[in-house]
């Protein structure tokens, strides 16, 4: 893979890109059209949820006294294993991926939707796997086992 964009691109603006995108493929292909009965609803819960899991997060981060910068896992201080952090790796991109979930079923096209999977795996290759290497280097084993435990995403 291509290795200059590993931890280049913030993942709030890799966010952003995706949520554009998506607004733009559901206004031109149309025939990706679905009619979501609640789609403000469950956008809105979505909404909610994913700002839920990226505030305990950010949270946790800060009671460990650790960066939360995506750009810099060299500054971690500690590996965070609490709070939402045993249930995934990587709460804050969790929240980023649930918060897109909400937004294409707003969008109601499948065009929208297809974006979701381009977002994983993007995160997946140049912003998380980078950061485990990092991680692994410097914590070592307390991170392997880590890994071991705690999925991913979810």
């Amino acid at each position: 893979m291509v290795k200059i964009l590993d931890l280049k691109v913030p993942p709030v603006a890799q966010f952003l890109v995706c949520a554009v995108l998506m607004w733009t493929l559901s206004a031109t292909y149309t025939g990706g059209a679905f009619v979501l009965p609640g789609a403000a609803a469950a956008f809105a819960v979505c909404a909610v949820l994913g700002g839920g899991i990226g505030i305990a997060g950010v949270a946790a981060f800060r009671r460990h006294s650790t960066t939360v910068d995506p750009t810099a896992p060299d500054k971690t201080k500690a590996v965070v294993t609490d709070s939402i952090y045993r249930y995934s790796r990587n709460p804050m991109y969790l929240a980023l991926v649930v918060t897109l979930a909400g937004w294409a079923l707003f969008l109601q096209n499948a065009a929208a939707l297809a974006v979701l999977p381009v977002f994983v795996v993007y995160m997946t290759q140049y912003q998380i796997k980078p950061e485990e290497r990092v991680l692994q280097a410097r914590f070592g084993p307390d991170y392997d086992e880590y890994m071991a435990t705690v999925r991913r995403w979810v």
